[in-house]
């Protein structure tokens, strides 16, 4: 057939191959495992409020004093508009909100994680929307930045994935350079 299969790290140590030059959505389309197990697309799809939770990662996520702010909620608050939703962000701190996106009190989670994130294991990471330079000692080392949904939610992760893969990434790093 002449494809190639690409591999995708997502969690663990396992990647998922991903078939070089076949349209994501095809993909989803003949897949067993396209559906959201509680539903979270369809409900927002009908109008329903997108909680969005918000860890303080500045400049990736802001939530502090009050404010909850920053590039990833103003991304994921604009995916779930597109979808139909009504984004309410909901601030808190990283790990509690990693336990509210598994018991499935949250839809998405933006708290500027890597793609390497210690939660993987309990999360749906989105593919990586944006490579940054690190703060490391390690010239060219880059981090792959995600976002998250619930594990099982793999049409809420289809249209995120879709959502952040059309974004002007020059427009971002020139965001983040201010």
């Amino acid at each position: 057939l002449g494809a190639a299969a690409t591999p995708r790290m997502v969690s663990g140590d396992e990647p998922i191959y991903e078939i070089a030059g076949v349209d994501l959505d095809a993909i989803h389309h003949a897949s067993s495992r396209r559906a959201d197990i509680a539903g979270t697309l369809e409900r927002l799809r009908q109008g329903g409020e997108a909680r969005i939770g918000v860890a303080h990662n500045p400049p990736w996520s802001i939530a502090e004093g009050g404010r909850v702010g920053g590039i990833e909620p103003r991304l994921a608050a604009a995916w779930a508009r597109s979808v139909g939703g009504r984004p309410r962000l909901i601030a808190g701190p990283e790990t509690e909100l990693v336990e509210r996106l598994r018991r499935g009190e949250i839809d998405v989670l933006v708290a500027g994680l890597e793609k390497d994130t210690p939660h993987a294991k309990a999360l749906a990471p989105t593919q990586v929307y944006l490579k940054t330079a690190t703060a490391s000692d390690a010239p060219g080392k880059t981090a792959g930045h995600v976002m998250a949904v619930r594990q099982g939610e793999s049409a809420t992760l289809h249209a995120l994935d879709r959502h952040l893969l059309k974004l002007d990434r020059g427009a971002l790093e020139r965001e983040l350079a201010r």
